[in-house]
Order: C-alpha cells, then sequence, then structure tokens
C-alpha cells in the first residue's frame, strides 16, 4: 500500500491503478482492503471519472457490510438527521469527550465512507447527506478520527442547504475544525477547514469567510 501511496502522490495513477488492483486480488486484512478501495477511488475521481470513483467505493463499502444506495429520499435523510441528534441531545461537546478511534479497520472504512460522500456530493446529494449522518453515528459508537471531523464539518454545511438550519450548521463546523486542528488530522485538515468557510458564509461576516478562506488555503497547501 504504502508503494501505491507513493505513486499516487507523484501524480503517477496509471501505476497506482495497476498497484491497488493487485493488492484487491491479493489476501489482506479488511482493514487493507479498504485503504486500497479508497484509495482506487481517488484515482478514478483524479481521472475525472465521479461516477466510478461513487461505485467503486460503494461495491466495497457493501463488501464490509455497509449497504447503501445512490436512490435515497428525503424521508431518509430527514430520518437520519433526527435519528443522530436524538443521539447527540443537543450536547455537541459529546464529540470532544470521545475517545480515539482504536479499531483500524472501524477508521479505514470511516475514510472509505467520508471519501465516498465526498464523490456522492457530485452525483447524488442526499446520499452525500445519509453517508455524513453514518459516519457520525458510527464516530460516536467507535470513537473519534479524522473523518469523523470532516464529517462534522460537511453535515454543518448541509444543515444549512437542506434545512436553512445555518447558524445551527455552523456550530457543526466550527467544532469539525477545532478537532482537525487539536488532534494529527494533517490529511483531513483543508477538506474540514473548507466545510468552514462554506458554513460561515451565511451566518459571520464576510471578513470572517474570508479569513476562514484564507486558512483553509494556507493548511491544504
Amino acid at each position: 500500500f504504502q508503494q501505491a501511496e507513493c505513486e499516487f502522490l507523484q501524480g503517477n495513477l496509471p501505476a497506482t491503478l495497476a498497484l491497488c488492483n493487485q493488492l484487491m486480488s491479493m489476501p489482506g486484512s479488511r482493514e487493507q482492503k479498504a485503504l486500497a478501495a479508497g484509495m482506487l477511488a481517488e484515482v478514478h475521481m483524479r481521472q475525472s471519472n465521479m461516477a466510478l470513483a461513487l461505485e467503486t467505493a460503494l461495491a466495497w463499502l457493501a463488501v464490509f457490510g455497509i449497504h447503501l444506495s445512490r436512490d435515497t429520499d428525503d424521508r431518509q435523510c430527514l430520518a437520519a438527521r433526527q435519528a443522530l441528534e436524538a443521539r447527540i441531545g443537543g450536547d455537541l461537546a459529546l464529540f470532544r469527550r470521545l475517545p480515539m478511534v482504536e479499531d483500524g479497520e472501524a477508521e479505514a472504512i470511516m475514510n472509505l465512507m467520508i471519501s465516498a460522500s465526498m464523490f456522492a456530493a457530485f452525483a447524488s446529494p442526499r446520499l452525500h447527506f445519509l453517508i455524513l449522518c453514518q459516519v457520525l453515528e458510527m464516530t460516536i459508537d467507535r470513537g473519534l478520527c479524522g473523518a469523523s471531523t470532516t464529517a462534522l464539518g460537511w453535515y454543518g454545511v448541509l444543515l444549512g442547504r437542506r434545512y436553512d438550519a445555518y447558524p445551527q450548521g455552523l456550530q457543526y463546523s466550527l467544532l469539525g475544525c477545532d478537532l482537525v486542528m487539536q488532534h494529527p488530522f494533517h490529511r483531513f485538515r483543508g477538506r474540514t477547514l473548507l466545510a468552514l468557510d462554506l458554513a460561515s458564509a451565511w451566518v459571520e461576516p464576510l471578513s470572517q469567510t474570508v479569513a476562514h478562506a484564507k486558512n483553509c488555503f494556507t493548511v491544504a497547501v
């Protein structure tokens, strides 16, 4: 996997694709398969094949027992939101008290889920929201990881877009930002801070939104 990751970071997508396919065909743990599946989907995304990236992620999530469909409706989204917020009970500090996830397989699956959510944002917005809810549910059950912070950030954005709950959404995005900077979740910082920039645009002064954007750029670069 490390060799595939090196090829990926150097922009050698054909070599990354070949190595990922090789990893998929070899014996290995579920954690290793989830990591390789996420890398494979990322390659498809960078080849501008968002549909294949999403299908790859969904297919491998199904292997791990997480069955998701593009045909998600508004009722399912609302039910997912209500179930999640019933568990949170208005206590967002709950996420600050969670331990770090200790199960490498669970963390790899949450990483794959958050990748799937990003691909779904372009092809199936309702599925995007549903996956974010499921990542946060899994976070409560299994512990905090980098994917959790990105899920908090983008859940906040979508609360505003889907339900006009802009102030509430900003609180989730701010929490995601705090946690991703507090912990060594470096590879998740850019996408989490981007969510804060988008969520803040509807609530905070423009000067603050610009500051969030600059911070996002600095961290991502």
